[in-house]
């Protein structure tokens, strides 16, 4: 048998999205809070309700504070890369299915790139997500003297 030459897929990877889409929050925060995308290490992977091969947590801090990690949101693929699935934080996906005829009840699926943006600016304008941005903010400021 002769084989085809294969080819990579053009599929972008799903946390170079995330990103791309964090990228400016820094500085609409003055630099106060942060967002990080993260590779799961093998024992919060057991911790998980992802079972994706590939594993991630968005992460908010602040490097004002040490002790504080809040993680918006898990999200994990396998090798196909798409599609994505989002375990949204609790409070976040409750005021997102409040406000959406769609209801996603316990996670996201991101069947392709233009999904995981949607979904991403989902989480991003929720009111919950502002909230906890704005404490975020006012800790770290009194920390940062």
């Amino acid at each position: 048998m002769e084989w085809e030459k294969f080819k990579e897929s053009p599929k972008e990877y799903p946390e170079n999205i995330v990103e791309d889409s964090i990228s400016g929050f820094p500085k609409s925060t003055d630099g106060l809070a942060q967002l990080a995308i993260r590779p799961k290490n093998d024992l919060s992977k057991l911790a998980s309700k992802l079972t994706s091969k590939f594993q991630f947590d968005l992460d908010l801090y602040s490097k004002y504070l040490n002790d504080y990690i809040f993680t918006v949101l898990e999200m994990g693929y396998d090798i196909e890369i798409f599609p994505v699935k989002i375990l949204v934080e609790p409070t976040i996906l409750a005021e997102i299915n409040k406000t959406r005829e769609l209801k996603y009840y316990t996670h996201i699926t991101a069947k392709k790139e233009e999904d995981l943006q949607k979904a991403l600016e989902l989480v991003f304008k929720t009111a919950r997500f502002a909230e906890i941005v704005a404490g975020l903010m006012k800790v770290a400021r009194k920390r940062k003297r």
